[in-house]
């Protein structure tokens, strides 16, 4: 009997030791802490604004007479530095120290790794920051700025509004300091516009379309329009306040009074297409891209009518500079670039490029600021030129899509959500 009782205790010891290997400890899933300063961004060579470690929650720790904790931390990315490399936890469990950045990389990485007052290891985590240069080009793989899906500027007040992920943001006291807009209307926003007074427009869910004349700290709700349209749609202002608004299988629809009524066209343009934005002419008439069709149409009666214009084949996008010269993005042998000064009657042909491959849709390729223009053929270059004649080479860029800048003048090379993203500053 005594003998059975013996082994009985053996197993019993073996399988305690097992489950809980240190006496009067708790296993590594029961350490329960607070990752503290993950993801903050800062100019690079500078202290993060915060704080970084992590915060044990002493409620959470079984181990009898437990009270301290040690973190040790290094830095495995971005050649930064941390004030101190071993942190003892105070009587609410907090381990925190000041990291500052390193000049070389955007990218900024810690690794901490958790013990208890008995020198055992408990667990380790990653904390990650983003640093940025003012000097050259930023890639950026994590964070808002890699979620753009439009940005919109006000060169007379200097300021900039961005959607990502469905929400708005303000532009702060630095180009990768965005403030979110707290707007009054439920849903995500799809696209923005600001017209000529610097009144703010944004389009919303179920086609619905808001304007905010405070820059997004009141809004009040537009005419729908589209009618029939509960969907997501498409947002253009041209350079004389009429509003353009188009869906896929809806047409294209005009206002000439910032919203408060629409006309539907009525000839000309299949409800098939897709189009791209609306430009005016000094000669009275708008131009888009009917991008189904890649070629450029026209209208002489603000929308009800359409025609197709002269153009080259295979309209990919297009742009109208301030003395009205209409500049082509074609698919011709890769992309060739095309500019007409006499209103679309003849084309002169500026360039030609052979990208990486080729990316659809296109769309936003182009910007301006200051006398300056912007292009990004996606898969090659980002261009920068004062006349479409000469230009000078910014950066090659693969895989990205769309070219947006701030009223900085700060470059963002876009792809999808969550593809990197390729900031100058300026």
């Amino acid at each position: 009997m005594r003998k059975l009782i013996l082994l009985f205790l053996i197993i019993l010891l073996c399988y305690s030791c097992d489950k809980y290997p240190f006496p009067g400890s708790k296993i590594l899933e029961d350490v329960d802490f607070q990752l503290i300063g993950n993801d903050q961004q800062v100019k690079a060579g500078d202290y993060f604004p915060d704080s970084v470690g992590v915060i044990i929650d002493m409620e959470s720790v079984i181990i009898e007479g437990e009270k301290e904790f040690r973190m040790e931390i290094e830095v495995t990315e971005g050649e930064g530095t941390v004030d101190q490399q071993i942190v003892y936890s105070n009587r609410n469990g907090r381990m925190l120290t000041r990291w500052k950045t390193g000049k070389n990389s955007n990218e900024q990485k810690l690794k901490a790794k958790i013990y208890d007052s008995q020198n055992r290891f408990l667990t380790e985590t990653r904390i990650s920051g983003i640093s940025y240069f003012s000097g050259g080009w930023n890639l950026i793989s994590s964070g808002l700025l890699t979620k753009i899906d439009d940005l919109i500027i006000d060169t007379m007040n200097h300021r900039s509004v961005m959607v990502a992920n469905g929400n708005m943001y303000k532009n702060g006291e630095d180009f990768f300091h965005w403030e979110l807009i707290n707007s009054s209307f439920s849903g995500s926003v799809i696209c923005l516009e600001v017209d000529s007074k610097g009144i703010l427009y944004a389009g919303a869910g179920q086609g619905r379309l808001y304007k905010s004349s405070d820059w997004g700290e009141s809004w009040s709700q537009c005419t729908k329009p589209i009618p029939e349209n509960n969907g997501d749609y498409q947002l253009s202002v041209s350079s004389d306040d009429y509003f353009w608004a188009y869906r896929q299988s809806f047409g294209i629809w005009c206002s000439k009074d910032r919203g408060i009524s629409w006309q539907r066209d009525t000839v000309g343009l299949a409800y098939s297409s897709i189009m791209g934005g609306v430009y005016r002419l000094n000669d009275g008439s708008h131009i888009c891209v009917a991008q189904s069709q890649m070629q450029i149409f026209r209208t002489w009666d603000d929308g009800l009518t359409w025609e197709q214009m002269n153009s080259p084949e295979g309209v990919r996008s297009c742009y109208v500079t301030n003395y009205s010269e209409i500049v082509i993005l074609a698919e011709r042998n890769g992309y060739t670039i095309f500019k007409s000064s006499d209103f679309g009657v003849t084309y002169k042909t500026i360039r030609s490029v052979t990208p990486s491959h080729l990316i659809f849709p296109i769309g936003n390729n182009f910007g301006m600021l200051e006398n300056q223009y912007y292009l990004y053929i996606p898969g090659s270059h980002v261009y920068k030129t004062s006349d479409f004649e000469t230009f000078e080479s910014l950066l090659i860029a693969d895989d990205q899509r769309y070219l947006y800048i701030d009223h900085r003048g700060t470059l963002f090379v876009c792809g999808n959500s969550d593809q990197p993203v390729y900031i100058l500053p300026n």
